[in-house]
């Protein structure tokens, strides 16, 4: 899997010897519909827990930590009330020398993010937080992925406006749709794009003790 950036953020913690005796309780802690289907290829019955908390936006904070923790963060917000769930928590960020693109304000925002990112290649960077209060497990990542764009013309960019709703996600585009009208190419991981590096994500959760017992082969993904 080709991927640029790779680092854990929080040092895991020593997990207890506890043998679970049931299947564990998953919670995705997003909202995210694509973070949803993207999970479901590793994972079949898990809930979702959309994390009351504000993301953080400090320009300061190098890209691949932010994302770290607003990830960590929203992990956090759930797992204090669920200790007995593993919880996934994710973020993600469009970086472009250095300035961060995040989800638009609006729809004029969107367009001038697009603008700036025309016919240039930028990063995608997921952040993502598995937390097991119970078993004692904190573990964060982050996949880092390149995705190059057209040089597409205004009227490419008013189409995909107008066919793609860009006001939830980061960098205001989806690789998943309408992809032919601004995307040129990408390296590393698509999932990661789309919000979720489930190839990374399914392999951290094979190492979890207590876990990987239940999911011994992910599906292919």
């Amino acid at each position: 899997m080709a991927n640029d950036f790779v680092t854990d953020d929080f040092e895991p913690k020593q997990a207890n010897n506890t043998v679970k005796k049931h299947v564990p309780r998953v919670i995705l802690a997003s909202g995210s519909p694509r973070r949803l289907e993207l999970l479901k290829q590793v994972i079949p019955n898990f809930e979702v827990a959309s994390p009351d908390v504000i993301e953080l936006e400090e320009p300061e904070i190098p890209p691949d930590r932010l994302a770290m923790a607003n990830a960590f963060n929203k992990a956090m917000a759930v797992a204090t009330r669920i200790p007995d769930a593993l919880v996934i928590g994710a973020d993600t960020v469009v970086e472009l020398n250095g300035q961060i693109y995040g989800k638009p304000k609006d729809i004029y925002h969107a367009k001038t993010m697009l603008m700036e990112l025309r016919g240039k290649t930028h990063r995608v960077i997921t952040g993502v937080a598995l937390v097991w209060i119970e078993v004692g497990v904190t573990r964060t990542f982050a996949e880092v992925s390149h995705v190059t764009f057209k040089q597409f013309s205004n009227a490419d960019l008013e189409q995909y406006l107008a066919r793609v709703n860009v006001l939830d996600k980061a960098g205001a585009y989806a690789i998943q749709e309408t992809p032919e009208l601004i995307i040129q190419s990408y390296t590393g991981s698509w999932s990661n794009i789309v919000g979720l590096p489930i190839e990374r994500v399914a392999e951290e959760l094979s190492k979890i003790p207590n876990f990987a017992q239940y999911f011994p082969k992910p599906r292919e993904v």
